[in-house]
């Protein structure tokens, strides 16, 4: 009885050996017919390849369609732009004078002020003027 007992034991034994070596040959079938075959993959280059040409194609059209701004057209831009950045510090340094004034008759913080009064400040908004200078 024992030897039955004994066998019946490593048969079992066996046979949760061979599943999980089962389970994990089925685990890599899986994956590698997941994968995509090698014809997959030249399609899919192939499919690639011809956007990118195609897109090539539409870049050196638009290069060659599009003219460049103008020396004076750019330095009235550059110019326009730097007049509304000394407005912007001009407007800034105003708006927190006139803050600092309110704030001295105030005997509240100067952030709890400015939300009582709907201001916002750049770095509420976070705004920093270096990025457009």
């Amino acid at each position: 009885m024992k030897a039955l007992t004994d066998k019946l034991d490593k048969a079992k034994h066996d046979t949760e050996v061979a599943t999980l070596e089962v389970k994990a040959l089925e685990g890599k079938l899986k994956a590698r017919t997941a994968a995509a075959t090698n014809e997959q993959l030249l399609e899919q280059r192939q499919e690639l390849d011809e956007r990118n040409h195609g897109s090539r194609n539409k870049l050196n059209e638009l290069r060659k369609t599009c003219a460049g701004i103008s020396p004076q057209e750019k330095a009235k831009i550059a110019k326009a732009h730097a007049e509304t950045v000394v407005c912007w510090r001009k407007r800034k340094r105003i708006a927190t004078d006139m803050v600092n004034q309110l704030m001295e008759t105030v005997s509240k913080k100067r952030k709890a002020f400015m939300d009582e009064m709907g201001l916002e400040s750049d770095e509420q908004a976070k705004v920093d003027i270096k990025d457009y200078v």
